[in-house]
């Protein structure tokens, strides 16, 4: 999987002043995929995560915290070939659901009195399991289990109500 650059959308509620939970958006991406170092195709996919955090200094102008939470994402295009690897033109699909575990740290930064500056980093866990082949005499057989599992950094603008 290649590098990339893409908005988020990060949702914060405080149920307490050190304890909140984070909703992380974006829109379906597409990554290319390789196999043994040959491209054999791309993956499209739609990874929210939901995190609890606990803010260390809530009240102060720097604000750090940490979270852990859990990571869904929706393979919704799987463009795959066997040919590069196996020898054999067939198409490769997987099973489309992945659900793993995500951590997180970051930290706030006061500008105004309901802006921030955030910087933050992200572990998600995103896993397609049973790559198969999907048609030909070979249909249905397991070709590898598919391991993403990016590092997500992020710099954003917040604004706490």
């Amino acid at each position: 999987m290649e590098d990339k650059w893409f908005p988020e959308v990060d949702v914060t509620y405080f149920f307490t002043r050190n304890i909140a939970t984070e909703l992380i958006l974006t829109y379906p991406q597409e990554h290319d995929v390789t196999f043994a170092g040959t491209k054999i195709g791309s993956v499209t996919h739609l990874p929210p995560t939901l995190t609890l955090q606990y803010h260390f200094l809530p009240e102060g102008p720097i604000r750090p915290y940490a979270g852990v939470g859990l990571n869904y994402t929706r393979l919704t295009s799987v463009k795959l070939n066997a040919a590069p690897v196996l020898g054999v033109d067939a198409p490769i699909d997987s099973d489309r659901n992945s659900w793993g575990l995500a951590g997180q740290v970051g930290v706030d930064f006061r500008m105004a009195p309901n802006w921030f500056l955030n910087l933050d980093v992200k572990y998600v866990k995103i896993e397609a399991k049973n790559i198969h082949i999907s048609g030909g005499a070979l249909a249905g057989t397991k070709v590898t289990d598919l391991d993403v599992n990016p590092w997500l950094m992020s710099i954003g603008v917040g604004y706490r109500f």
